[in-house]
């Protein structure tokens, strides 16, 4: 979390998104190639969902995905793993009533740009 703007009503966040998905044109037999069972590639050699933040207070930081510094993992079974350094921003809804004990609904909508429900599946990974 980066910081909040109340007065504008934003909520700026700065983080590590780790993003999992199968690839089929991207296995191959370790055996068949020196045992090498993952190599780190650019992000711009291979496909990479088109994850948009559809409430992002500015539309300019709706893609977060769009640095071509990130590298991936892919591994020999078609799974590729991104753990991009993101940073966008929320629209949020504030109660300031009861200052300074308000309370601030900051929700974000996140899905792809092109692809529908059914194309890609968009779960979050419980951190417990």
């Amino acid at each position: 979390l980066l910081f909040q703007y109340e007065h504008y009503n934003t909520l700026y966040i700065h983080s590590w998104v780790p993003m999992h998905w199968m690839d089929q044109r991207l296995k191959w037999e370790p055996s068949k190639f020196s045992d090498q069972s993952f190599l780190h590639i650019d992000f711009d050699a291979i496909w990479i969902p088109d994850i948009m933040v559809y409430t992002a207070s500015d539309m300019r930081e709706s893609s977060p995905l769009s640095s071509s510094e990130m590298k991936c993992i892919t591994y020999s079974d078609g799974t590729v793993t991104c753990v991009p350094s993101i940073a966008f921003s929320a629209k949020c809804v504030s109660d300031v009533r009861r200052w300074p004990y308000d309370v601030q609904n900051c929700s974000m909508r996140i899905g792809s740009q092109t692809y529908s429900g059914q194309d890609l599946d968009i779960h979050t990974i419980n951190a417990n």
